[in-house]
């Protein structure tokens, strides 16, 4: 699907409450920019692994759909730099949005978006009290993260931390203990992080091969 496509089914639907466009490589901002004028009902936009986006979109939309609750842009960001700049329009309300209270958005995943700086992250935690499901797999977090969580997510569910080695179990366990936390293992030191390897190596028969 590229453009022309999209902005024809969005000028028909303007009453859409949820759209993915993940890995429609063909899109560009004049068709995402319909999307904020055309339908300010959307509730929940996925755009998973979308290369063409700019910063100009991220707080267009956010403008323009007050409804706004899931946002997912897993894969999206693999240049260093491009990612920052899109969270940051993203979330830094004070900065680019025309409102001035918190965003309603519960739902956030930037799962292996590996360039996103804890510092946007933080200011997504911050600007999101209404999270409930928050993947933050593969994106290098530690324990700033995890304390930024404590403090303002109060209604987080759900917490994926798969890959994410620089963080402590002491301040994993600050948590609510009624957040499903996901995938997360204590940080090791170096030689327990061998002796980890080791041991799964002998216990698949590695060795014997």
């Amino acid at each position: 699907m590229g453009d022309k496509a999209l902005c024809g089914m969005v000028e028909s639907c303007r009453k859409i409450e949820y759209l993915n466009i993940s890995f429609c490589q063909g899109i560009t901002d004049r068709s995402l920019i319909k999307i904020a004028d055309s339908c300010q009902a959307l509730q929940k936009f996925h755009f998973a692994c979308a290369h063409l986006i700019s910063e100009r979109f991220i707080s267009y939309i956010l403008n323009s759909c007050p409804n706004l609750l899931r946002f997912s842009i897993p894969g999206s960001c693999r240049r260093k730099n491009r990612c920052d700049i899109l969270v940051e329009k993203l979330l830094t309300i004070e900065k680019y949005l025309n409102v001035e209270k918190h965003l309603s958005v519960e739902y956030l995943d930037f799962g292996r978006c590996v360039y996103i700086a804890e510092t946007s992250i933080c200011n997504a935690i911050h600007s999101c009290p209404n999270l409930q499901h928050l993947n933050l797999s593969f994106c290098g977090i530690t324990d700033k993260t995890i304390e930024e969580i404590a403090r303002s997510c109060y209604i987080l569910k759900y917490l994926n931390l798969r890959g994410c080695y620089k963080i402590s179990k002491g301040v994993v366990n600050k948590l609510n203990p009624n957040i499903h936390i996901e995938n997360f293992e204590e940080t090791l030191s170096h030689p327990d992080l061998i002796r980890a390897v080791r041991n799964h190596l002998i216990q698949n028969n590695v060795f014997n091969r």
